[in-house]
């Protein structure tokens, strides 16, 4: 993948990979299908568990908020508990023009992208919940909405604290 670019040499066979580390930096406007095609080239070479998100903390939810969905990935110990991440449904299947941002309902965000927190969650091990649950970190574009943002953290405060 891409050798003649790497400034590194790379084993020749798999099992020489041993504590060999491999840093992508991404642009933030890269499509989801070329992250997703890294990482699994990038989990081809290694198993997943070596797999880690620099979020600047060890253990949070991650809520990715793209500007048609949303992904939640809960992260324990620096390392994505992947079989608990969530894609909520496309939120901007409904919109009269591709070009619009604002037309469809903050409400509609709000409910899927809670309801994604709350699968992520309770799709963890159960040691795990409440640690993942107290800290939830925003990254993509829709991150930069703060009103967006405090609502999506009280609905999922009020539902988590029931349960």
């Amino acid at each position: 993948v891409l050798l003649d670019r790497l400034l590194v040499s790379p084993p020749t066979n798999a099992d020489s990979w041993g504590d060999t580390r491999i840093l992508v930096l991404e642009n933030m406007f890269t499509p989801r299908y070329i992250r997703d095609s890294v990482r699994l080239c990038c989990g081809s070479l290694s198993y997943p568990g070596r797999v880690r998100y620099a979020i600047g903390q060890p253990t949070a939810l991650v809520v990715d908020m793209g500007h048609s969905s949303s992904r939640v990935v809960p992260v324990f110990a620096c390392m994505p508990v992947m079989e608990a991440a969530v894609e909520s449904a496309s939120y901007g299947k409904a919109r009269s023009r591709p070009t619009d941002e604002h037309s469809h309902s903050g409400d509609e965000i709000l409910e899927l992208v809670v309801s994604a927190m709350v699968e992520a969650v309770t799709k963890c091990p159960i040691d795990v919940r409440r640690p993942v649950a107290s800290k939830v970190y925003f990254v993509g574009g829709r991150s930069g909405c703060v009103s967006l943002e405090a609502d999506i953290l009280e609905a999922f405060a009020l539902l988590v604290s029931d349960k």
